[in-house]
């Protein structure tokens, strides 16, 4: 039997520069394991939901391709867990 691969999900909760909301939210939109991206009210500005199957899939997205995106000041990242 083969075995299917899980997708695993992040959220990711992300402050960024004053007045750099929208242009933050339009890169975002642009990297593909990030399935939902939210403006918000409160202490942070934007939360984006990322589908992943592998541990170096999230990493790759979190490290190599958010990092790129200007305007992020802070990141706080929510590994979801199958209970």
């Amino acid at each position: 039997m083969a075995s299917e691969a899980v997708t695993k999900v992040a959220w990711v909760l992300i402050e960024v520069d004053p007045g750099m909301e929208r242009k933050v939210y339009q890169q975002l939109l642009e990297i593909e394991n990030i399935t939902e991206t939210h403006i918000v009210f409160g202490p942070k500005d934007i939360v984006v939901k990322i589908e992943f199957l592998s541990e170096s899939e999230m990493t790759e997205t979190l490290i190599s391709k958010m990092r790129m995106v200007s305007g992020i000041k802070d990141t706080t990242t929510m590994i979801a867990l199958e209970v």
